[in-house]
């Protein structure tokens, strides 16, 4: 129950915290439901999400180092093509199902 608290606190269950927490019983050979298996997920769990805190710490120092960089001229456009990129990354897996779902953003490109 404790492990369950802070994965919700602190989020990403999916990606990271029930792996986490399955590796660790793994690791530890116990089983899930048990007594030592909910203190190892607790652990495990409470572990990853200072790891994550602490890299996000780092990650914003190192940016704030590095923001004199990003705000250059010369990667200005780089950056003001952000969106356009994004969207068509997007739409690359849609039409690939569905080619007809480009009919529509075509007709408003010509």
């Amino acid at each position: 129950s404790g492990g369950s608290y802070l994965g919700f606190v602190t989020g990403n269950l999916t990606n990271l915290k029930v792996p986490c927490a399955l590796s660790a019983m793994e690791v530890a050979k116990v089983k899930p439901g048990t007594e030592k298996g909910e203190l190892i997920s607790t652990i495990s769990i409470a572990v990853s999400s200072i790891v994550t805190t602490v890299i996000i710490f780092v990650g914003v120092l190192l940016l704030s180092q590095l923001q004199p960089i990003l705000e250059s001229e010369v990667l200005a456009p780089a950056f003001a093509n952000i969106l356009p990129s994004l969207f068509g990354a997007l739409a690359v897996v849609f039409i690939s199902k569905n080619w007809k779902i480009a009919l529509a953003p075509l007709v408003f490109m010509l």
